[in-house]
Protein backbone atom coordinates (compact mmCIF):
# COMPACT_ATOMS: atom_id res chain seq x y z
CA UNK A 1 0.00 0.00 0.00
CA UNK A 2 1.21 3.51 -0.84
CA UNK A 3 1.95 5.83 2.06
CA UNK A 4 -0.51 8.38 0.62
CA UNK A 5 -3.31 5.83 0.90
CA UNK A 6 -2.49 4.94 4.49
CA UNK A 7 -3.45 8.42 5.70
CA UNK A 8 -6.41 9.00 3.37
CA UNK A 9 -8.92 8.31 6.16
CA UNK A 10 -6.96 9.86 9.04
CA UNK A 11 -8.04 13.46 9.60
CA UNK A 12 -5.13 15.82 10.23
CA UNK A 13 -2.41 13.31 9.26
CA UNK A 14 -0.80 13.06 5.82
CA UNK A 15 2.26 11.77 3.98
CA UNK A 16 4.82 14.25 2.64
CA UNK A 17 7.56 13.68 0.07
CA UNK A 18 9.37 16.88 -0.90
CA UNK A 19 12.11 15.14 -2.88
CA UNK A 20 14.66 15.43 -0.06
CA UNK A 21 12.90 13.65 2.77
CA UNK A 22 9.79 11.62 3.40
CA UNK A 23 7.67 12.14 6.48
CA UNK A 24 4.34 11.52 8.08
CA UNK A 25 2.97 14.89 9.15
CA UNK A 26 0.25 16.02 11.52
CA UNK A 27 -1.75 19.26 11.33
CA UNK A 28 -3.79 21.00 13.96
CA UNK A 29 -5.12 24.43 12.96
CA UNK A 30 -1.95 26.41 12.13
CA UNK A 31 0.41 23.99 13.84
CA UNK A 32 2.25 21.24 11.97
CA UNK A 33 4.67 18.56 13.09
CA UNK A 34 6.75 16.35 10.74
CA UNK A 35 8.10 12.91 11.68
CA UNK A 36 10.87 11.70 9.38
CA UNK A 37 10.56 8.17 8.01
CA UNK A 38 14.34 7.98 7.70
CA UNK A 39 14.73 8.81 11.40
CA UNK A 40 11.87 6.82 12.92
CA UNK A 41 10.89 4.28 10.27
CA UNK A 42 7.50 4.36 8.55
CA UNK A 43 5.48 2.59 11.24
CA UNK A 44 6.89 4.65 14.12
CA UNK A 45 6.65 7.95 12.21
CA UNK A 46 2.98 7.32 11.43
CA UNK A 47 2.27 6.41 15.03
CA UNK A 48 3.97 9.58 16.30
CA UNK A 49 2.00 11.76 13.86
CA UNK A 50 -1.32 10.21 14.91
CA UNK A 51 -0.50 10.56 18.61
CA UNK A 52 0.61 14.18 18.17
CA UNK A 53 -2.70 15.00 16.51
CA UNK A 54 -4.68 13.17 19.22
CA UNK A 55 -2.78 15.04 21.92
CA UNK A 56 -3.73 18.40 20.39
CA UNK A 57 -7.37 17.38 20.11
CA UNK A 58 -7.46 16.22 23.72
CA UNK A 59 -6.12 19.60 24.87
CA UNK A 60 -7.99 21.97 22.55
CA UNK A 61 -10.89 19.95 21.10
CA UNK A 62 -11.63 18.83 17.57
CA UNK A 63 -11.91 21.51 14.87
CA UNK A 64 -15.50 21.69 13.66
CA UNK A 65 -16.16 19.89 10.41
CA UNK A 66 -17.92 21.51 7.48
CA UNK A 67 -21.32 19.85 7.72
CA UNK A 68 -24.84 20.92 6.85
CA UNK A 69 -26.46 18.94 9.64
CA UNK A 70 -26.08 21.36 12.54
CA UNK A 71 -27.45 18.81 15.01
CA UNK A 72 -24.13 16.97 14.71
CA UNK A 73 -22.16 19.94 16.00
CA UNK A 74 -20.96 19.73 19.58
CA UNK A 75 -21.60 23.44 20.08
CA UNK A 76 -23.25 26.24 18.12
CA UNK A 77 -23.01 30.00 17.70
CA UNK A 78 -26.00 32.14 18.64
CA UNK A 79 -28.00 34.22 16.15
CA UNK A 80 -30.34 37.17 16.37
CA UNK A 81 -32.60 37.95 13.41
CA UNK A 82 -33.53 41.50 12.45
CA UNK A 83 -35.68 42.87 9.65
CA UNK A 84 -32.91 43.35 7.05
CA UNK A 85 -29.96 41.45 8.54
CA UNK A 86 -28.96 38.99 11.23
CA UNK A 87 -26.37 39.11 14.00
CA UNK A 88 -23.90 36.30 14.63
CA UNK A 89 -22.73 36.16 18.25
CA UNK A 90 -19.23 34.78 18.77
CA UNK A 91 -17.50 34.22 22.10
CA UNK A 92 -13.74 34.76 22.21
CA UNK A 93 -12.83 31.92 24.57
CA UNK A 94 -9.50 33.29 25.92
CA UNK A 95 -11.20 36.50 27.10
CA UNK A 96 -14.77 35.15 27.39
CA UNK A 97 -16.00 38.28 25.62
CA UNK A 98 -18.88 38.13 23.15
CA UNK A 99 -18.63 39.84 19.74
CA UNK A 100 -21.47 40.54 17.32
CA UNK A 101 -21.18 40.39 13.52
CA UNK A 102 -23.75 41.65 11.02
CA UNK A 103 -24.65 39.69 7.87
CA UNK A 104 -27.32 39.86 5.18
CA UNK A 105 -30.26 37.52 5.74
CA UNK A 106 -29.44 35.87 2.41
CA UNK A 107 -26.15 34.58 3.88
CA UNK A 108 -27.74 32.88 6.89
CA UNK A 109 -27.64 29.40 5.33
CA UNK A 110 -23.92 29.72 4.56
CA UNK A 111 -22.98 31.02 7.99
CA UNK A 112 -25.08 28.48 9.90
CA UNK A 113 -23.14 25.56 8.41
CA UNK A 114 -20.05 26.37 10.49
CA UNK A 115 -18.94 27.06 14.01
CA UNK A 116 -17.17 30.44 14.00
CA UNK A 117 -14.21 31.70 15.98
CA UNK A 118 -13.20 35.30 16.65
CA UNK A 119 -9.76 35.93 15.13
CA UNK A 120 -7.94 38.96 16.61
CA UNK A 121 -5.00 38.41 14.27
CA UNK A 122 -3.04 41.57 13.45
CA UNK A 123 -1.76 40.32 10.09
CA UNK A 124 -5.26 39.40 8.93
CA UNK A 125 -7.25 42.00 10.77
CA UNK A 126 -9.60 42.50 7.85
CA UNK A 127 -11.12 39.08 8.45
CA UNK A 128 -12.07 38.57 12.08
CA UNK A 129 -14.04 35.34 11.65
CA UNK A 130 -12.68 31.91 10.88
CA UNK A 131 -13.73 28.27 11.01
CA UNK A 132 -11.99 24.95 10.38
CA UNK A 133 -12.51 22.07 7.97
CA UNK A 134 -10.25 19.02 8.28
CA UNK A 135 -7.72 21.09 10.18
CA UNK A 136 -7.64 23.79 7.51
CA UNK A 137 -8.33 27.36 8.51
CA UNK A 138 -11.11 28.99 6.50
CA UNK A 139 -12.03 32.66 6.76
CA UNK A 140 -15.57 33.94 6.48
CA UNK A 141 -14.69 35.93 3.36
CA UNK A 142 -13.98 32.68 1.52
CA UNK A 143 -17.38 31.33 2.51
CA UNK A 144 -19.21 34.48 1.46
CA UNK A 145 -17.18 35.09 -1.71
CA UNK A 146 -15.82 31.70 -2.89
CA UNK A 147 -14.92 33.05 -6.34
CA UNK A 148 -12.69 35.82 -4.99
CA UNK A 149 -8.97 35.02 -5.00
CA UNK A 150 -7.69 37.79 -2.74
CA UNK A 151 -10.38 37.54 -0.09
CA UNK A 152 -8.02 38.63 2.67
CA UNK A 153 -8.01 42.10 1.13
CA UNK A 154 -11.59 42.61 2.24
CA UNK A 155 -12.52 46.03 3.58
CA UNK A 156 -15.56 47.61 5.19
CA UNK A 157 -16.95 50.86 3.79
CA UNK A 158 -18.13 52.05 7.19
CA UNK A 159 -14.81 50.96 8.79
CA UNK A 160 -16.74 48.60 11.07
CA UNK A 161 -14.87 45.29 10.90
CA UNK A 162 -17.84 43.51 12.44
CA UNK A 163 -20.21 44.45 9.60
CA UNK A 164 -20.14 41.82 6.83
CA UNK A 165 -23.28 42.94 5.02
CA UNK A 166 -22.54 42.78 1.31
CA UNK A 167 -23.38 46.43 0.70
CA UNK A 168 -20.60 47.27 3.16
CA UNK A 169 -17.87 45.07 1.62
CA UNK A 170 -15.20 46.14 -0.88
CA UNK A 171 -12.08 44.34 -2.11
CA UNK A 172 -8.60 45.64 -2.85
CA UNK A 173 -6.11 43.93 -5.17
CA UNK A 174 -3.05 44.75 -3.09
CA UNK A 175 -2.21 44.96 0.59
CA UNK A 176 -1.24 48.62 0.26
CA UNK A 177 -4.73 49.55 1.38
CA UNK A 178 -4.30 47.58 4.60
CA UNK A 179 -1.08 49.40 5.47
CA UNK A 180 -2.24 52.87 4.50
CA UNK A 181 -3.65 55.51 6.83
CA UNK A 182 -7.36 54.90 7.25
CA UNK A 183 -9.72 57.80 7.76
CA UNK A 184 -13.38 58.59 7.37
CA UNK A 185 -15.24 61.83 6.94
CA UNK A 186 -17.10 62.75 10.07
CA UNK A 187 -20.80 63.48 9.73
CA UNK A 188 -20.38 66.23 12.29
CA UNK A 189 -17.91 68.29 10.24
CA UNK A 190 -17.73 70.02 6.90
CA UNK A 191 -16.43 68.19 3.77
CA UNK A 192 -12.65 67.86 3.73
CA UNK A 193 -12.24 67.41 7.48
CA UNK A 194 -11.52 63.91 8.78
CA UNK A 195 -10.77 62.12 12.01
CA UNK A 196 -7.72 59.91 11.42
CA UNK A 197 -5.87 57.14 13.23
CA UNK A 198 -2.52 55.58 12.39
CA UNK A 199 -1.22 53.17 15.00
CA UNK A 200 -1.19 55.20 18.24
CA UNK A 201 -1.23 58.55 16.40
CA UNK A 202 -4.69 60.16 16.41
CA UNK A 203 -5.53 63.48 14.83
CA UNK A 204 -8.01 65.58 12.85
CA UNK A 205 -6.98 66.18 9.27
CA UNK A 206 -7.92 69.06 7.03
CA UNK A 207 -7.70 68.59 3.23
CA UNK A 208 -8.22 70.88 0.27
CA UNK A 209 -7.78 70.06 -3.42
CA UNK A 210 -8.19 72.26 -6.45
CA UNK A 211 -6.76 71.52 -9.89
CA UNK A 212 -3.18 70.36 -9.17
CA UNK A 213 -3.08 71.91 -5.71
CA UNK A 214 -3.33 69.53 -2.77
CA UNK A 215 -3.16 70.90 0.77
CA UNK A 216 -3.24 68.88 3.99
CA UNK A 217 -2.68 69.67 7.63
CA UNK A 218 -2.84 67.49 10.74
CA UNK A 219 -3.93 68.59 14.20
CA UNK A 220 -2.64 66.16 16.80
CA UNK A 221 -5.18 65.22 19.49
CA UNK A 222 -2.43 64.70 22.06
CA UNK A 223 -1.35 68.29 21.50
CA UNK A 224 -4.67 70.12 21.06
CA UNK A 225 -7.22 67.80 22.64
CA UNK A 226 -10.02 66.16 20.64
CA UNK A 227 -12.46 69.10 20.33
CA UNK A 228 -9.85 71.80 19.73
CA UNK A 229 -8.04 69.69 17.11
CA UNK A 230 -11.37 69.19 15.35
CA UNK A 231 -12.15 72.93 15.51
CA UNK A 232 -8.71 73.90 14.17
CA UNK A 233 -9.08 71.44 11.27
CA UNK A 234 -12.45 72.98 10.34
CA UNK A 235 -11.08 76.52 10.54
CA UNK A 236 -8.11 75.61 8.35
CA UNK A 237 -10.40 74.10 5.71
CA UNK A 238 -12.59 77.25 5.71
CA UNK A 239 -9.47 79.41 5.46
CA UNK A 240 -8.34 77.54 2.34
CA UNK A 241 -11.82 77.84 0.83
CA UNK A 242 -11.84 81.61 1.34
CA UNK A 243 -8.35 81.91 -0.12
CA UNK A 244 -8.60 79.66 -3.17
CA UNK A 245 -12.26 79.04 -4.15
CA UNK A 246 -12.61 82.23 -6.18
CA UNK A 247 -9.26 81.90 -7.94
Amino acid sequence: MKFENITSDIIGVFYSNNGYSRSFCANYCKNRKDFSIKKYGARKALELAINWRKDKESKYGKPTKHIKDKSKLNFKNKYKLNKDYFILKVIHKPSNLEYEFKFDLGDLDKIEQHYWYYNPNVEKEKVLLKTYFNSKEIYVSKILFPDKKDVLFLNHLNRNKFDYRRSNIIFEKSNLYRKAIKYKESEETIPGVFYTEKDEYKYWKSCYRKNEMNKQKHFNIDKYGYEKAKKEAILKRLEWEDEFDDK
